[in-house]
Order: structure tokens, then C-alpha cells, then sequence
């Protein structure tokens, strides 16, 4: 019964020190609590740099429908979602519709070698710091939020799309039908 001892000891610590990272990651090494988009509250500001130059600016899209989708190089989730989130963006080019893929606190050094190795087109928005992660309340990427033309966030989903047909929340069909629901077409 003794030879147990020092592992049990060993295993507490650990999960001590998982515990204490954990805490860490959410409370965000001493920045204030996230203020989080609700559905139903206004979009908090998002004006980014470009990874190609310039920058973009939420308040400048009013009278569209804007998806902002909260992504980084290494999240295979995300990876896996960008050919689809490409796809919407061209069936609704022709429509008030903005789509604002925000890369979260990666250099050009690591998104531009995934950009030509999928083919990823849109314009990239960085958030260097993660203060627009933050002030949006991303806790898990992929993050993706569907902003009204008022600037009203209408939806908020942490976590990967999903399969499924337009019946099926956060799928890519539904996220396209809830934008379309949006804007009227």
C-alpha cells in the first residue's frame, strides 16, 4: 500500500497543475472578464489590420449582414471549415453579406503557407493581441457570430459547424438560410 502513495501524490499534483492552467486560459492572464456577443446585444467594436494590408471595419458594413468566424493555422476544426465558409461567401458576393475570417494572434509568417495550401481566397483579419477575440468572448475555436445590418449580434456559436441540411443548427446549409432569412432573399 505504500508504493501507492507517491503516485497518488504525483497524480494530485498534476491535477493540481492542470487545474491551475485551465484557470489560467479562462481567466486570461489578468485581462478583464470577456464582455461576450449575445444574440440580441450590440456587435462590440472590430476594427482589425488585413494580412494583405489596410484593414477592416465592422461599423463599415452597416446594412449588411456580417459572419465573423474567429479561427487560427492550427484549430483542424477551423481548417476544415474554410472551404465551406469560402463557398457562402461567393453564393452571396452578389448580396449585402460580409464575411470577416478573423485569424486569432498568429503572424503572416503562419497563416500565408496555409493560405495557398487550401486556396483560401477572402481577406484575413488579424487580431494580433486577441483583444477583439476577447471583447467578442471567444473561450474555443472555431467561433463564428452572424451580425445583423443594425450591428446586432443575431447568433453566436463557439465551436466547429456541423453537418447536416438547413434543418440542422450550425450547419453550413443553416448558417446560408439564416443569412438569406436575413437579408430578405
Amino acid at each position: 500500500m505504500q508504493v501507492g502513495r507517491p503516485l497518488l501524490g504525483l497524480g494530485l499534483t498534476a491535477l493540481v497543475a492542470a487545474a491551475g492552467l485551465i484557470w489560467f486560459v479562462v481567466a486570461g492572464s489578468g485581462r478583464p472578464t470577456p464582455t461576450s456577443a449575445q444574440p440580441g446585444s450590440a456587435a462590440p467594436t472590430l476594427h482589425l489590420p488585413l494580412l494583405d494590408g489596410g484593414s477592416a471595419d465592422l461599423a463599415q458594413q452597416h446594412g449588411k449582414v456580417v459572419l465573423i468566424n474567429f479561427w487560427a493555422t492550427w484549430c483542424e476544426p477551423c481548417r476544415n471549415e474554410m472551404a465551406g465558409l469560402q463557398q457562402l461567401d461567393h453564393r452571396l458576393s452578389a448580396d449585402q453579406f460580409a464575411l470577416y475570417p478573423v485569424d486569432m494572434e498568429e503572424t503572416a509568417t503562419a497563416i500565408t503557407p496555409f493560405r495557398e495550401q487550401i486556396g483560401f481566397t477572402l481577406p484575413v483579419l488579424l487580431d494580433s493581441d486577441g483583444s477583439a477575440s476577447h471583447s467578442y468572448g471567444v473561450r474555443a475555436l472555431p467561433s463564428t457570430f452572424i451580425i445583423d445590418q443594425s450591428g446586432t449580434v443575431r447568433e453566436q456559436h463557439l465551436g466547429p459547424l456541423v453537418d447536416g441540411d438547413a434543418a440542422t443548427p450550425w450547419s453550413q446549409a443553416w448558417v446560408e438560410a439564416r443569412v438569406r432569412e436575413l437579408l430578405g432573399s
